[in-house]
């Protein structure tokens, strides 16, 4: 099993390579059950620190890369 930071670099390599991710794709590569791997992924995008981000709503949800805000350097 991974680790949580192994994770975390799995879905964001997956993201730079293909855009975008989908929960089904989290749960295949990480081997979580689906509500553990829907968990984890809200509780990395309300993290303002996390580099993983949200768009869509509801069955059309898929996980990107968090865009820089300008004023936060």
């Amino acid at each position: 099993p991974y680790s949580r930071e192994e994770r975390v670099a799995l879905a964001m390599k997956f993201i730079e390579e293909n855009g975008f991710m989908r929960l089904s794709d989290y749960v295949q590569f990480t081997r979580l059950s689906r509500s553990t791997a829907c968990r984890e992924l809200k509780e990395l995008c309300s993290d303002k620190n996390s580099s993983i981000d949200t768009t869509g709503r509801r069955t059309h949800k898929v996980y990107v890369k968090r865009k820089e805000e300008i004023g936060n350097r």
